[in-house]
């Protein structure tokens, strides 16, 4: 290992490398980096210490202008350990890595309810996408007195399901 102090006058220099990041499955996570040096540093990506090949995903992964990484549609096979390189006739300089973990979105489960029997029950769902929140929902309109009920909101994804219950109990209200 060189001393920085000996490197030779342009040897590139990473100035922004990429940080820790998590995705929700399905979307779009972008690894950034910026590098310096004269002349201009190319910049390349490593995964798990293999070269990231943007042409080999169909356009799914792209390598943009400004030297960042962007995965489209992300997925399981993604997450990894990522390290821009930046490298020149001066030399080549590696970032620190950092970890892309993706994640399956958020699911909230409905809450247990008590309704009046002539109540128009309603029950959500809630999952949470990045900042967005999504809502599912699922009414009964016809209750009968002093009914118990269950309910199964089953979400069925490419990787596996996942059910959330919940129990809505119908009174009598006297006014």
């Amino acid at each position: 290992m060189v001393p920085e102090d000996l490197l030779p006058f342009g040897f590139p220099s990473i100035d922004m490398g990429p940080q820790l990041k998590v995705v929700e499955r399905s979307r779009t996570a972008t690894m950034l980096c910026a590098a310096s040096g004269i002349p201009d540093p190319e910049i390349s990506w490593f995964k798990d210490f293999l070269p990231v090949e943007p042409g080999a995903s169909q356009g799914r992964i792209k390598q943009l202008r400004s030297g960042a990484l962007q995965i489209e549609n992300s997925e399981e096979t993604d997450q990894g350990k990522y390290e821009c390189v930046a490298t020149n006739s001066q030399g080549v300089r590696y970032s620190s890595p950092a970890n892309l973990y993706v994640r399956e979105p958020l699911v909230l489960p409905p809450r247990s309810m008590i309704s009046a029997w002539y109540d128009l029950v309603v029950m959500e769902t809630r999952e949470l996408r990045d900042q967005m929140e999504v809502v599912f929902a699922w009414e009964e309109p016809e209750r009968r007195r002093k009914e118990r009920r269950l309910h199964a909101c089953r979400l069925r994804r490419e990787h596996g399901a996942r059910c959330v219950l919940a129990l809505t109990d119908v009174l009598d209200v006297k006014f």
